[in-house]
C-alpha cells in the first residue's frame, strides 16, 4: 500500500473532503493554516499491516520467538510443578503409607523423611509416637504373658488337689482344705490387685482426699503388725512423731493401704533376725520418709524395676513367700495419686530403702 491511498483531506468540521476515510478516527491529523486561519485537515491512516517483505520477515521472527519462549517457559512450568509436587506428596504418602501400617499394629513400621520443613518434623513425631506403640505394645504382651502365667500357678495347684481328691489319691482333710483355702486368697488377692491397678489407670480409683496426718496413718499401721515382726524377729526403729502437726490432702485409707504394702514387703523378704528402721524429717514443704530395712538387699538394675508390675528380684522365692509381684507397683500409684513420688536405693543396714516424698499443706 502506497502512502497517497493512506492521505485524506477533511475540512474544519471534520468532513472528508478526498480519500477513502469514514471519519477522522485512526488518522494523524495535520491542520492546513492560510493566513493564520485552520481551512481544513491533513489526516494519514495509521496502517496495522505491514507489507514490506522486511516487515513481514520480522514478524514472523518475533512470532517463532514468541512460540519459542512460551512453550520453553510452559515446559519448564510443568518441569518445576512435578518437581515441586513430588518433593511434597512424596512425604505425605509415605505418612499416609505409615499411618495405614499403624492402624494394622505394624508398630515396628517408621517413616524415612529427610527434610527440614514442617513436613520432616511430622515425620519425626510420627516415628516417635510409632516408638511409643510399640513400646506400649511390647509392654502389654509382656503384661498378659505375665498374667497369664500368675493366674495358671494357683489354678493349676487347686486343679491338681481337687483331681487328686477326686481319684481318691488324697483324703479330704483340714491340712489339704487349708491348702486350698491359701491358693483361693492367693488368686482373690492377685485379682483384687490387678482390679485396683486398672482402676488407678483409668483414672476412676475411688478416693475421699481430706486433711490427713500421714504419721498417725503409719505408726497405727505398725501397732497393727508389731505382732507379725515379733513373731519373724524383725526390730523395729522409728524416729518419727505421730503427734507432728503434719498434714497432707489424702486418702486415711489408701495411705493405710501403702503402708501396709510396705510392711509386708519387709515382713516377706527380710531375713530373721533383722532391723526395720524408718524414719520422717520435713524439708520445705515436702515430707520425706524412709522405710529401710536389713539384708538381703537388691541388685542395682532391679532398683529401677523394682516398681514394675510383676516384677520380682527372686521369682522363686517371692512365690514361696506369696508375694505376686503387684503391691510395690500399687505403691507408687499411690504415692503418685497423692502428688508425691516414690522411689528405691540400697539400705545403710545392707537391705532395700524406699523414700517416699509427699506436698504437705501444713506443717511446724
Amino acid at each position: 500500500m502506497q502512502i497517497g491511498d493512506r492521505l485524506c483531506l477533511f475540512d474544519t468540521q471534520m468532513h472528508m473532503v478526498a480519500g477513502d476515510a469514514k471519519s477522522d478516527t485512526g488518522h494523524i491529523l495535520r491542520e492546513i493554516t492560510a493566513e493564520g486561519h485552520t481551512i481544513g485537515w491533513m489526516g494519514l491512516r495509521i496502517s496495522n499491516q505491514f507489507y514490506h517483505p522486511l516487515d513481514i520477515h520480522y514478524i514472523k521472527g518475533q512470532n517463532k520467538a514468541f512460540y519459542l519462549i512460551g512453550t520453553t517457559i510452559l515446559a519448564l512450568a510443568l518441569l518445576i510443578s512435578f518437581l515441586l509436587s513430588k518433593h511434597l506428596l512424596e512425604p505425605v504418602r509415605r505418612l499416609t503409607e505409615g499411618t495405614k501400617a499403624l492402624a494394622a499394629f505394624k508398630f515396628d513400621t517408621r517413616t524415612d523423611v529427610r527434610t527440614n520443613d514442617e513436613l520432616g518434623q511430622l515425620a519425626s513425631d510420627f516415628n516417635r509416637m510409632a516408638e511409643t506403640l510399640q513400646k506400649y505394645e511390647q509392654m502389654r504382651t509382656q503384661w498378659i504373658t505375665d498374667i497369664s502365667h500368675e493366674l495358671r500357678t494357683p489354678l493349676s495347684v487347686l486343679r491338681g488337689e481337687i483331681e487328686a481328691m477326686q481319684d481318691g489319691i488324697r483324703e479330704m482333710t483340714p491340712v489339704t482344705l487349708d491348702s486350698l483355702h491359701s491358693e483361693v486368697l492367693r488368686l482373690g488377692k492377685l485379682v483384687n490387685d490387678l482390679h485396683q491397678l486398672s482402676l488407678s489407670d483409668t483414672r476412676n480409683l475411688y478416693m475421699e482426699k481430706k486433711p490427713v496426718n500421714p504419721l498417725t496413718v503409719l505408726t497405727d499401721t505398725l501397732h497393727l503388725l508389731e505382732g507379725r515382726f515379733e513373731q519373724r524377729k524383725i526390730v523395729i526403729q522409728t524416729d518419727i512423731d505421730p503427734t507432728a502437726p503434719v498434714l497432707l490432702m489424702g486418702d486415711a485409707n489408701r495411705l493405710s493401704q501403702l503402708f501396709v504394702n510396705l510392711m509386708e514387703n519387709a515382713l516377706r523378704y527380710t531375713d530373721s533376725p533383722g532391723v526395720l528402721e524408718i524414719r520422717s524429717e520435713i524439708t520445705g514443704e515436702c515430707l520425706v520418709l524412709y522405710i529401710e530395712d536389713s539384708p538381703p538387699g537388691v541388685p542395682d538394675d532391679a532398683l529401677e524395676r523394682i516398681f514394675d508390675r510383676l516384677y520380682r528380684v527372686d521369682k522363686s522365692r517371692s512365690r514361696e513367700m506369696g508375694g505376686s509381684g503387684l503391691g510395690l507397683s500399687i505403691c507408687r500409684q499411690i504415692v503418685e495419686s497423692h502428688g508425691g513420688t516414690i522411689r528405691a536405693d540400697h539400705a545403710k543396714a545392707g537391705g532395700l530403702a524406699i523414700i517416699m516424698e509427699f506436698p504437705v499443706i501444713a506443717s511446724e
